[in-house]
């Protein structure tokens, strides 16, 4: 999804002004944090609060709403909206460019349009808890008063993280047209006030939110029948033992490069995660209710997440700045790469490799180079598994009634993979 398309996706009209969209912790509803002033003459009435999603010409339920008693800020809870992946970032650093995205024309009883206004952040201000920035093109009052409640994102990667949601100008008749937003870390304890859940994605405590999704590249009528075997074995085998939180807590350092670790909530990341604990738990015929089955996969493998549109030409980074510490010798590297998911590009080109190390037997391995730890490693993607199970002539034979002979097979290919 293109990046503009992003913005309109998690931006709505509220009453006039504009609020921002965010998935809870649970499948079963969806905030929309704005400004409080935007709702500040309703009481009870949820009916009164008109909340439109403009792109999908949605007129949004509002199930209720928290106000702060002290702040200018409300969270208005709407019926489950799915596919909200917006990540969230708690801090933004001085200076940082910024984008406001909302709808500043309704207050002049024009047709609603979107605006999307670069700024820079200038500064946090502890005593009162919002942070001041101001846009690069000096606006007024008029340009930006149906602003108030939307999102202000930073985009990174071509991703989209929520820092905070604006609520007013710095002076009604500034020349610059500086403006404040409050952190998300403020619409958290809000939440946390009224026992609300948080904002973290809901698929975070529990790997069945996306065992629906694994596995999209076996779609044709043959690879249908292995795909559901492997779902079905993960929804057996895999969810009830481990879920993101357990592998977040105890491995965060380990599956992501430094340059990533703002990821670390990314839909895709835990999506990768999961076929992963699949495959790998296939592969090793082990009973997955042994409790370290999955810690213990670190000490001959990484599995690390990119953000990246060409996960080849980011190697050298993935081999300097990953933590490989306690990885065995002749370890693995398994990247999973997002938005770059070609299965034709699952190995590394020869070429590729001199620059970092020795080529050693196999174009997928290096040796080590000046600067880094005495051992070798292998370093393969992981869409190279599923293209491999795409290729196997047995496979494609089998039917649903012969899920052990799946399964074995899946097995055979795992091993070959990882050169057991």
């Amino acid at each position: 999804m293109g990046i503009d398309l992003q913005y309109e996706k998690y931006t709505v009209k509220v009453d006039a002004g504009t609020g921002c969209l965010i998935q809870s912790n649970s499948d079963k509803e969806s905030y929309i944090l704005t400004a409080k002033h935007n709702i500040k003459d309703t009481l009870n009435g949820l009916r009164e609060i008109n909340v439109i999603r403009i792109g999908k010409k949605d007129k949004l339920n509002v199930r209720a709403v928290y106000k702060s008693e002290t702040i200018d800020i409300a969270i208005l809870v709407v019926d489950y909206i799915k596919d909200l992946n917006l990540l969230v970032k708690a801090e933004i650093e001085d200076y940082a460019p910024v984008i406001m995205y909302g709808y500043p024309d309704l207050r002049k009883g024009e047709e609603i349009q979107a605006k999307k206004l670069p700024c820079k952040c200038i500064q946090f201000h502890k005593e009162t808890f919002f942070n001041e920035f101001e846009p690069t093109k000096a606006q007024t009052q008029a340009d930006i008063v149906g602003f108030s409640g939307c999102g202000v994102f930073e985009e990174i990667n071509n991703e989209l993280f929520l820092v905070g949601i604006q609520f007013r100008m710095a002076e009604s008749n500034g020349p610059e047209g500086r403006m404040f937003f409050y952190p998300i870390n403020e619409f958290q304890k809000l939440a946390d006030l009224n026992k609300l859940k948080g904002f973290s994605p809901y698929y975070l405590g529990d790997f069945s939110k996306l065992v629906d999704c694994t596995f999209e590249e076996l779609k044709n009528e043959v690879d249908k029948v292995t795909s559901k075997v492997l779902k079905t074995f993960a929804l057996k085998e895999i969810i009830a033992h481990v879920n993101p939180n357990m592998i977040i807590n105890k491995l965060e350092h380990d599956v992501l490069t430094k340059k990533d670790k703002s990821f670390i909530h990314h839909f895709n990341l835990w999506l990768g995660w999961l076929e992963f604990l699949i495959l790998n738990a296939i592969g090793r015929s082990i009973k997955c209710d042994d409790t370290d089955w999955w810690l213990n996969l670190v000490k001959n493998k990484r599995f690390l997440f990119k953000h990246t549109q060409d996960w080849i030409s980011e190697i050298e980074d993935i081999h300097k700045t990953a933590n490989l510490k306690g990885l065995d010798n002749n370890g693995i590297i398994i990247i999973n790469s997002f938005p770059d998911k070609a299965l034709g590009r699952t190995i590394i080109p020869l070429k590729k490799i001199p620059k970092i190390s020795d080529v050693l037997e196999s174009e997928m391995e290096i040796d080590k180079s000046e600067g880094f730890d005495p051992y070798n490693l292998k370093i393969i993607h992981h869409r190279h598994f599923i293209k491999q199970i795409i290729d196997d002539e047995n496979i494609c034979h089998y039917t649903s009634a012969q899920e052990k002979e799946i399964i074995e097979s899946i097995r055979v290919i795992i091993d070959k993979v990882y050169g057991n």
